[in-house]
């Protein structure tokens, strides 16, 4: 009898514990890493906004030029929404605001957004070309200050490590190294 009595104490425990857990873990507001700071937005557009939060949890997006628009989180926790957006411009701010979570994402710039893929050769770096091969003026490239430009990069990788912590950089010779690197 004591057996069961113990059993059924930590059995009890156990089950609020994991409760507690799956429920602070609902709770939190996340979103892929394609939004982030100095990320660019399609200009004049309704832009799709997506993420997590919990279940029927209201979610608030309002982006610094003066559009908002609210949805709620499904059943599973997942949210999507369209946000209008001007014409090119920036900096500015958009806001992802749930119960008691308030995101951030500072230096947004509204413009045009380009998407590169294709052949094997749109994996090369710049520091794969050599010997006038490939890419005339490499160190022009490498030495590029551009602030207004962002470049989000996605190399190939099936273990989703790189997905999960890429994000929007700002075009100069430190982050263009960073690029190099992956």
């Amino acid at each position: 009898m004591k057996k069961i009595k113990f059993f059924s104490v930590v059995f009890l425990i156990n089950s609020l514990l994991f409760i507690s857990c799956e429920t602070f873990e609902q709770k939190k507001l996340t979103l892929p890493s394609v939004f982030s700071n100095h990320m660019v937005l399609q200009q004049k557009a309704q832009v799709s906004i997506w993420g997590k939060a919990s279940k029927d949890q209201q979610v608030e997006i309002k982006g610094s030029w003066g559009s908002k628009v609210v949805t709620t989180a499904n059943s599973e926790g997942n949210w999507k929404a369209s946000l209008e957006t001007p014409s090119f411009g920036g900096p500015f701010e958009l806001n992802i605001i749930s119960d008691k979570q308030n995101i951030i994402f500072s230096d947004v710039m509204i413009g045009e957004v380009w998407l590169a893929s294709g052949q094997s050769n749109m994996e090369w770096n710049i520091n794969q070309s050599a010997d006038g091969r490939g890419i005339d003026n490499k160190n022009e490239y490498i030495s590029a200050n551009y602030p207004e430009i962002r470049m989000f990069n996605l190399p190939q990788d099936l273990s989703g490590k790189y997905l999960k912590n890429s994000k929007w950089l700002i075009l100069n010779p430190e982050n263009i190294e960073k690029m190099l690197e992956i």
